[in-house]
């Protein structure tokens, strides 16, 4: 029989979001559990204040999702994955691309996305970007988690931990600002960052927590496994892209082999491009310490259509 400060810690961790004290006390008995070795590891609680839809971000998601929608029949090319890949990888219209990468897209969202467009007549290769964080990085923990609302009210992808009911509201509010959208579409939106803005960014922090993502033993490359047996089922071409980053970024990182342990294992059966310090690319094709500029991420398309190319039979 399970005792009662694990079946209370069960209870508190179904709620996902919750109140300061509640999160901090589901804290105290995750760390408890843990080191009575009850659990392994725990999602810590988000303090959920008032509702507040970022507009601009619901905006980007439904314009991803309308472009899928109304070209799924001419698809060729699907790019999925976080910020790396939304500001890495350059679409093109004429190729019949479409980038579904966004802020913060971890791989169970990437893999859903994929999924719901896997039987897409015309699709023939799928770039998903994995990064350092990946391994252990999930939306719901990120300052942009309010897009697992995005990823449920627009495209269908089911939340994974937190209730149905919780979010009665705020589907409302999706359905209200949809309608709106809906009256001014933009038929010629591929995915791409429109007006890349950039910020300074301090190297050795960025690195730092990137690599809480790196250790946080949550298996999310199971995901990238998922994803490679879909494209064997389907006849498709599933390219992983380790991106580019800044020198300053890389030198406060531990060795390419360690950092990318759990992908690497997948090796045999799925295709990795690295460019994780490839000497092709320099600082100056970066906007930041991890995210590739204008330049850059047509360079990377560049070189990644070449290869997808050279792959065809």
């Amino acid at each position: 029989m399970k005792s009662l400060t694990y079946r209370f810690w069960k209870h508190l961790s179904k709620q996902t979001y919750a109140s300061p004290f509640v999160c901090k006390l589901h804290q105290r008995l995750s760390e408890k559990l843990i080191k009575e070795g009850r659990i392994s590891s725990f999602y810590p609680l988000i303090v959920k204040k008032a509702y507040k839809p970022n507009f601009h971000e619901i905006e980007l998601s439904y314009k991803k999702f309308f472009s899928l929608q109304l070209y799924e029949n001419v698809l060729k090319t699907l790019i999925i994955g976080s910020s790396h890949g939304f500001y890495g990888y350059r679409a093109e219209e004429s190729l019949h691309e479409i980038n579904a990468c966004e802020p913060s897209q971890d791989l169970y969202y990437s893999y859903e996305i994929y999924k719901k467009y896997a039987d897409a007549p015309r699709l023939k290769n799928i770039v998903l970007f994995y990064s350092v964080f990946s391994p252990g990085s999930l939306l719901e923990l990120s300052c942009h988690n309010h897009l697992c609302d995005s990823y449920k009210f627009i495209y269908g992808i089911p939340y994974r931990f937190t209730n149905e009911c919780e979010r009665e509201k705020i589907r409302s509010v999706y359905t209200s600002f949809i309608v709106k959208i809906k009256n001014h579409p933009d038929f010629h939106y591929v995915g791409n960052v429109q007006k890349p803005v950039f910020f300074p960014l301090d190297a050795e922090k960025r690195a730092k927590e990137h690599l809480k993502g790196n250790k946080r033993n949550e298996n999310q490359t199971f995901y990238v496994e998922k994803a490679a047996k879909l494209a064997r089922e389907k006849g498709h071409n599933l390219y992983v892209v380790i991106p580019p980053a800044h020198s300053d970024y890389i030198k406060n990182l531990p060795p390419f082999e360690e950092l990318f342990a759990e992908l690497l294992k997948l090796k045999d059966n799925v295709k990795i491009l690295s460019f994780f310090g490839d000497d092709r690319f320099t600082d100056a094709d970066l906007g930041d310490t991890d995210h590739l500029n204008e330049q850059g991420a047509k360079k990377l398309a560049d070189i990644v259509r070449d290869i997808m190319d050279k792959s065809s039979p």
